[in-house]
């Protein structure tokens, strides 16, 4: 009989289960003699204890660290420490990639490997290795049932994060050749589709169409997509590159079944409006519906600027007037749950600022605030700066929501008379804005976008070189200084109006350090040039260490979150099945 290390391998390396004929069988299977029984037995539990020897220098911190010779890279800053001999073994597709790199450089970076067609997190990763030393996956469950909504009536059974998860492991399953970890990834998958909201059957469907081996996902997102509210035009945005026969099917099976039914020409007439649209020609646009006697809210331009568009051209589009901002498209869904399912806080601010109505729900009757939190993972990822990223706006997404319909009513500014007072205000709200986007970037940036501020020529903060010198008292001469200066005063009062709207929270944290006089008192004081600005704000960076700051937004999410569960209750679930 081969020794368990040998049998480990061979076992392994065939790509079954865990460790295929060994383990299988069972110490008491009532077959052969006793002996035979007693070899199996010793057989089961020695492999047993290789495979947890194994799997504990991938999960012990010190171990993997110390005896490793080789390493991962999650993200910048992130990375895990593997064995190559082992992962070679165990997956011939590392073998391969360990073998065209020289003894000392070691390093498999997951971004290059993915080539931009999936995204591996480190738990997905973790899943796979463990695998790999211990033979079995052990953890899957209790890392399934960590991944949670933002919603705390969902069950987590089938909301996004927990389908993204899935499709992680898929990938990774596929790209590194696991059959075992792509089977049960699949199976998975297909177990939860009859209860997973449209949208992320789509890419669910989007998933297995650019990998191998998973037609029966494809075949069976087919008839859910066709009688689901998703539109025509997202599922060929989503599918056409790698999937083109299923968007076909698709199509003939809502035409079979009567289900949307699409008016050719008016369709090709559509798609021309929109092809203006992608080229951020609005004027062009405009030449095409009047050219056929259409309207904006007749072909639904919004909904498209608001699903596909560059803010800029969504905006310019708002601007001009001429469409509904609460129109239902031919599927039910108005232009604000277009956004939302983008999910691009500043598209969302926007539509809001202009009248977009949160309360308007979906055809399965659910509001874009409900809709955004099954979409928005409630725990902050570790592995990359792009996961970190989402998370970030997928919380500001929710954030926006939740105060869309409530009352924050900002304070009214007098409007300052003289040169100096006008002086200083300006002075106050230049450093009032600096200091939050030293405390709040990803927030303070939607604000600038949402008031303008970040293509409004008033307002120089990037180019430090054009800002004029407040501590020069204007001459004479400068006879328009009164009017530049009372036009950033507005510019930037605008984006506190917007930050006060849609983030009381971190308002009210800035408050507390701006408008106790200290803070304006050193800024007037210290004459500081933009350099010594810098400086001020690195020094005042320590205060977010104090923790108002850093469960300012979790409060705001959780009386929220109590306001909803009273007013709505159980109806407040969202894809319940």
């Amino acid at each position: 009989m081969q020794s368990p290390s040998i049998a480990a391998s061979s076992c392994t390396s065939a790509g079954g289960g865990a460790c295929g004929g060994v383990l299988a069988a069972t110490p008491n299977d009532g077959s052969g003699s006793g002996g035979l029984e007693e070899d199996q037995l010793q057989a089961w539990v020695g492999l047993n204890k290789l495979g947890q020897d194994l799997e504990g220098l991938v999960t012990s911190a010190e171990d993997c660290h110390f005896y490793s010779d080789a390493e991962i890279i999650v993200a910048e800053g992130v990375t895990v420490p593997v064995h190559r001999c082992i992962l070679a073994a165990r997956s011939p597709f590392l073998r391969r990639i360990f073998a065209e790199k020289q003894r000392e450089q070691q390093r498999v970076d997951l971004a290059e490997l993915a080539g931009g067609t999936g995204k591996i997190g480190r738990q997905a990763l973790m899943i796979v290795l463990g695998y790999f030393y211990g033979g079995k996956f052990q953890r899957i469950e209790e890392e399934c049932s960590g991944v949670t909504c933002m919603d705390s009536q969902c069950p987590h059974v089938a909301c996004w994060p927990v389908i993204e998860f899935l499709l992680e492991l898929l990938f990774v399953g596929s790209l590194f050749q696991v059959s075992d970890l792509k089977s049960m990834a699949q199976d998975r998958l297909l177990r939860l589709l009859p209860k997973t909201p449209a949208e992320n059957v789509l890419q669910i469907a989007a998933a297995a169409a650019a990998q191998q081996g998973c037609e029966a996902l494809q075949e069976m997102c087919l008839p859910i997509l066709a009688r689901s509210n998703t539109p025509a035009l997202a599922i060929e945005k989503s599918l056409l590159a790698h999937a083109p026969a299923l968007v076909r099917d698709i199509a003939q099976l809502r035409h079979r079944l009567g289900i949307h039914p699409v008016d050719a020409a008016e369709d090709k007439r559509w798609r021309r409006v929109y092809k203006a649209l992608d080229s951020d020609d609005v004027e062009l646009m405009g030449m095409l519906l009047s050219e056929s006697n259409s309207s904006v809210d007749s072909v639904y331009a919004l909904h498209y600027a608001a699903s596909y568009c560059d803010r800029k051209t969504l905006t310019e589009l708002l601007d001009l007037g001429l469409g509904d901002v609460n129109l239902r498209d031919r599927y039910g869904y108005t232009v604000l749950h277009a956004a939302t399912l983008r999910r691009v806080p500043e598209v969302v601010g926007l539509l809001l600022g202009k009248g977009a109505s949160p309360l308007d729900t979906t055809p399965e009757g659910y509001t874009a605030l409900q809709v955004s939190r099954r979409i928005a993972r409630n725990i902050e990822p570790l592995e990359s700066a792009e996961a970190r990223e989402d998370w970030l706006r997928d919380r500001i997404c929710v954030e926006i929501l939740e105060q869309a319909d409530r009352a924050n009513p900002c304070p009214v500014f007098p409007v300052p008379m003289g040169e100096r007072e006008l002086l200083m205000r300006l002075l106050y709200l230049e450093n009032r804005v600096a200091f939050a986007r030293l405390l709040w970037p990803r927030e303070c940036k939607v604000v600038l976008g949402l008031s303008q501020l970040d293509t409004t020529k008033e307002f120089s903060m990037e180019d430090t070189s054009s800002l004029m010198d407040l501590n020069k008292e204007p001459t004479r001469s400068d006879t328009d200084i009164n009017s530049s200066l009372l036009q950033r005063v507005n510019a930037l009062q605008r984006a506190i109006e917007v930050g006060h709207r849609f983030f009381p929270r971190c308002t009210a944290i800035l408050n507390s350090y701006m408008d106790d006089g200290s803070f304006e008192h050193e800024c007037i004081q210290n004459r500081r040039i933009p350099e010594d600005q810098l400086r001020l704000l690195a020094k005042l960076k320590r205060v977010t260490d104090d923790k108002q700051l850093s469960e300012a937004y979790q409060r705001d999410v959780e009386e929220h979150h109590n306001l909803e569960h009273h007013n709505f209750g159980d109806n407040a679930c969202l894809y319940s099945n």
